[in-house]
């Protein structure tokens, strides 16, 4: 379990990278939100990776 925890924080910064990419093709509106969301899953990521 503890391997689990350990790369999560690398797929949430891997999901993050794809919603910055797909942002690039959708409308003003969606990237908006791919954009607000990629960020806050690197937050979490960062968050979660400090985190004992």
């Amino acid at each position: 379990m503890a391997s689990t925890t350990k790369t999560r924080p690398a797929l949430m910064m891997q999901r993050a990278e794809l919603l910055e990419e797909r942002s690039k093709t959708a409308s003003p509106e969606d990237a908006e939100q791919m954009l607000r969301i990629a960020a806050n899953l690197r937050a979490l990521a960062l968050m979660r990776s400090k985190s004992p």
